[in-house]
């Protein structure tokens, strides 16, 4: 799934892919979970203008089980370019909230929501669009980086 954002004046777009890659950084008791998103502009953008990257990430996939996992947070910028890039968006993650999603997961996929805002830094109209992006990560890949945390 891709989340689109349109923008501006010149009604320009923005898609942000998840691509289903994670990496976690180990804390003690709290973990940093991040999530590697492709983004990608197209139509009448403005090459290297400026937009931040935030929002929340919810557990989903099973029916009932929608939970708030916290913050999505940047450390960058995005640069809009006439090639694909890539945003790295992190949240902190406890060792009870890992042990729910595994618990949630039943030894499946993980299916988690994102729901993003970006913002233009240079807009003067329009400078905020907000969408959600499903994120999927294959069982392997997950129980791969919980064991290597």
């Amino acid at each position: 799934m891709m989340a689109l954002f349109k923008f501006g004046i010149n009604d320009y777009t923005i898609n942000v892919d998840a691509t289903g890659q994670i990496e976690f950084s180990s804390g003690w008791g709290v973990h940093r979970l991040s999530f590697i998103f492709k983004v990608t502009a197209r139509d009448d953008y403005v090459t290297n203008a400026p937009f931040s990257i935030s929002g929340d990430l919810w557990a989903s996939g099973i029916p009932g089980s929608e939970r708030w996992i916290g913050n999505l947070a940047s450390s960058h910028l995005i640069r809009l370019k006439s090639f694909e890039t890539i945003a790295n968006l992190a949240v902190p993650v406890t060792d009870v909230q890992i042990a729910e999603i595994d618990r949630m997961r039943a030894g499946g996929d993980v299916e988690m929501r994102a729901f993003l805002t970006l913002t233009g830094l240079a807009e003067d109209q329009f400078p905020s669009a907000s969408n959600n992006e499903v994120l999927r990560i294959p069982r392997a890949t997950w129980s791969k980086r919980v064991a290597q945390r």
